[in-house]
């Protein structure tokens, strides 16, 4: 084998792997519209605590709402909460573009929720109506705003055993001097 095959083999090698990369990367990383008039909106669902880590439940859907009440639905990345799988981990909820002005909530419609216990697991009864967590906020054009979603994991199941998420919103911290407060 000469030197100069050699090179062409390495070289088409190379070109095959970067291929393959190109190809497997998510469709959202290699293209991504401008905001022109509109803001970004990321929602992160923030570590659950150790008294979640028997419970689960889905969530088939998340919107904000705005001012004038009207609903903005945004595209989930993860529908399947696992109370045992986000314990001390933070995971993006929801993304997307939206117009820009004022948010007076986030909107959230769970349809199924499961308690394991010591002999199995258990459905608990679900709320027909979403959840909504009242939390003003500002969208401006050309800007991504973002907000953690909590689960009070002391409150989520009343007596009746139905699912009552109790869920807060935080915005990040302010500046203080040279360091960010999350």
């Amino acid at each position: 084998m000469n030197l100069s095959s050699f090179y062409m083999k390495k070289v088409f090698f190379v070109f095959l792997v970067c291929s393959f990369i190109i190809a497997c990367a998510p469709q959202s990383i290699l293209h991504k519209e401008p905001l022109k008039e509109k803001g970004e909106i990321i929602i992160y669902l923030q570590p659950m605590t150790h008294d979640a880590n028997n419970l689960s439940f889905t969530i088939d859907t998340l919107s904000i709402i705005s001012d004038d009440g009207h609903e903005v639905h945004l595209p989930m990345s993860i529908n399947n909460i696992e109370g045992s799988a986000h314990e001390g981990v933070q995971k993006l909820l929801a993304s997307g573009t939206v117009p820009q002005g004022m948010y007076t909530a986030v909107r959230l419609k769970v349809s199924k929720a499961i308690i394991k216990g010591k002999t199995g697991e258990a459905a608990l009864l679900v709320a027909e109506e979403p959840v909504t967590i009242k939390h003003l906020f500002q969208m401006t054009r050309k800007k991504a705003s973002v907000l953690f979603l909590n689960l009070d994991a002391s409150k989520f199941i009343s007596e009746d055993f139905m699912f009552t998420p109790s869920f807060t919103l935080d915005a990040p911290g302010k500046e203080l001097g040279e360091h960010k407060v999350f």
